[in-house]
């Protein structure tokens, strides 16, 4: 940076000094402070639970101020009166965004760090280095994702127009990932049989992983653990750390810095205060948001007026929604056709999974050569066992018997599937007896469970006992 810019930067700092000093003595006193004081003078379990929390509460702190920063930092750029002043200063675009971005950042760790390592000092007197060691690591992990999500906060600000829009474009990146999980979520129930065979679950938790960096805080949050024995202890696991997530993330950051510079080079003065009308805010977010309803509020297999019910209040929602962005609560042909083509696509969607049973995941059965050992077990409707209706398979010594027993399991989640594709439950009523199989390798198990009708325990009770 040249000069200008540089007496720029200092001038930020001497402007909100007072903002400063308050937030570098509550930091001194929260945090590290009392945690490196109860680390030396705490006995036994209190010293590491207190640490904990202090450690966890730094790093919600972090998540709100990546949140809150790049609306107040950048909030010069959303109002005509901030524009026409800070734009008339002599120092160009490309200076102006690095002083403002790079300000928040310096005033949000530096704090912190000067104290960690006062307070690195004193552990290091107490021959407790190694602790303190890991913790500043961890904690320079945490400062790595704070700068992620404050960088593609950023990003999405200056694609605003005004500060309004700002927070709830703000909001919306932030919740709007958890809504899409609860989705996905809701979705796979109604989609997938639950039977257990379907190992599909954690897709959800993948899809909010890959939707919000916040992950990342909590990847750092599991580093450092509480060990549960006496005395209580911290312990800290970098190799449970999901690196390849992380390394997403600095993708992303790296993705959205550059995004946002750009952005604010080609702002245009004249926009501040105006309708906020970028693609990646209110038309992409609430496309995905109305999307996510309609998955939802899914209208395969409901009654007729339930159906038009669910039809006017999800357009209700987003005829508000549309309002709240174009700040007038006006009909117009586009946002109607916007509305019926999402609605056809999405329960077009849903249509064709039911129908061709979850695109034939529905069939599929688990790979049995991936475990070791392979329990059936047949109980009768009044829940009590059938001694002789138990068999157990050792995978390594299989025979054609147990092949044909493990193949008639291939036929059983076939009529499942069918009978979930026809009534969207896997239950058969009137059902005969029930058939839990436990697949088992070492300490990885995994149960499932098929719903049986006298065909199917007639058919498992010859195979079982070989009877031809």
């Amino acid at each position: 940076m040249n000069k200008i810019t540089t007496n720029y930067f200092k001038n930020l700092f001497i402007r909100k000094r007072k903002l400063l000093i308050l937030y570098f003595f509550v930091c001194f006193m929260a945090y590290p402070f009392v945690m490196f004081t109860n680390l030396l003078t705490s006995a036994g379990n209190n010293a590491s639970n207190i640490t904990a929390i202090v450690f966890y509460l730094a790093l919600f702190a972090l998540g709100v101020f990546a949140i809150v920063l790049p609306i107040f930092t950048f909030k010069f750029s959303l109002t005509k009166r901030h524009v026409d002043t800070y734009y008339a200063i002599p120092i160009n675009r490309d200076h102006l965004f690095k002083a403002h971005f790079i300000a928040p950042i310096i005033g949000v760790c530096v704090p912190i760090l000067v104290n960690y390592l006062i307070g690195g000092l004193l552990l290091w007197a107490n021959s407790s280095f190694m602790v303190y060691l890991s913790l500043l690591i961890v904690l320079c992990l945490a400062f790595l994702v704070f700068v992620i999500i404050y960088s593609i906060n950023t990003f999405f600000v200056l694609k605003c127009n005004n500060i309004l829009d700002a927070c709830i474009i703000t909001a919306m990146i932030t919740i709007l990932p958890l809504f899409v999980y609860m989705t996905v979520t809701i979705f796979l129930g109604t989609q997938t049989v639950n039977n257990g065979m379907i190992t599909i679950r954690d897709i959800p938790e993948l899809v909010l992983k890959l939707l919000s960096p916040m992950n990342g805080l909590f990847i750092v949050e599991q580093i450092v653990r509480l060990e549960y024995s006496y005395p209580i202890r911290l312990s800290f696991h970098f190799g449970d750390v999901d690196w390849v997530m992380l390394s997403y993330y600095l993708v992303l950051g790296c993705g959205a810095i550059v995004g946002a510079y750009f952005t604010f080079k080609k702002k245009k003065g004249e926009s501040a205060e105006q309708l906020t009308t970028d693609f990646i805010t209110y038309p992409l977010l609430s496309n995905i948001a109305l999307a996510c309803l309609i998955i939802c509020f899914n209208l395969m297999g409901n009654e007729l007026t339930v159906n038009i019910l669910i039809i006017v209040s999800l357009f209700v929602v987003f005829f508000i929604v549309n309002g709240i962005a174009k700040r007038s609560m006006k009909l117009t042909p586009l946002m109607a056709a916007e509305f019926i083509i999402l609605m056809v696509l999405v329960n077009g969607f849903n249509y064709v999974s039911r129908q061709t049973e979850f695109f034939g995941i529905n069939r599929q059965v688990l790979d049995y050569t991936n475990y070791t050992t392979i329990n059936f077990e047949i109980s009768t409707v009044d829940y009590f066992p059938l001694n002789e209706m138990k068999k157990t398979i050792i995978v390594k010594d299989i025979d054609k018997d147990d092949l044909a027993l493990l193949d008639y399991v291939k036929v059983l989640q076939e009529k499942t599937s069918l009978n979930f594709k026809e009534r969207g439950d896997t239950y058969i009523e009137d059902y005969a007896a029930y058939l839990d199989i436990n697949y088992r390798s070492g300490y990885d198990e995994h149960y499932v469970h098929f719903y049986l009708d006298s065909e199917d325990v007639e058919m498992l009770r010859s195979l079982i006992f070989n009877v031809r």
